[in-house]
């Protein structure tokens, strides 16, 4: 059977109906760049989430940083007002333990004094009873020899 060009292309046109084989290879192109075009708006957005969370996190480690840096900052402040404050509460310690040692030292002197003082009564006491005594004898003495 021989066709001719014109009737080619009226049997194409009365089996495709009247859009031609290039009208359906572009709608195919159409379909196939809309449904590409929709994964790419998917994918965009699916990529503006991921970044927006990635924003979030960075905000988030950027606070959590920073909180650390004030926290260690503040430790390390507390730690050495801490310190210092020990080093004055022993050094008050220390002086108080030597103003004890000293006002013990000086509450011994104080005994010593104090039982010095008690016995020399008693030494004198018994100095005096022994002069009495010794008086009493000469005294007795004296009157024997007078009469």
């Amino acid at each position: 059977m021989v066709m001719y060009q014109g009737q080619k292309n009226e049997l194409k046109r009365y089996i495709l109906g009247t859009k031609s084989a290039h009208d359906i290879s572009i709608n195919k192109v159409h379909k196939n760049f809309e449904v590409l075009s929709e994964d790419l708006s998917e994918k965009k957005d699916t990529i503006n989430k991921s970044r927006n969370e990635i924003k979030c996190a960075e905000e988030i480690l950027d606070f959590i940083e920073s909180k650390k840096i004030t926290s260690v900052a503040c430790y390390k402040n507390l730690l050495g007002d801490l310190k210092k404050d020990l080093l004055k509460i022993e050094s008050e310690v220390k002086e108080l333990q030597n103003e004890i040692k000293e006002l013990s030292k000086r509450r011994d002197d104080l005994k010593h004094d104090i039982l010095q003082q008690q016995e020399k009564p008693y030494i004198c006491t018994k100095e005096l009873d022994f002069n009495v005594i010794s008086n009493q004898n000469s005294f007795d003495d004296y009157k024997l020899k007078i009469n």
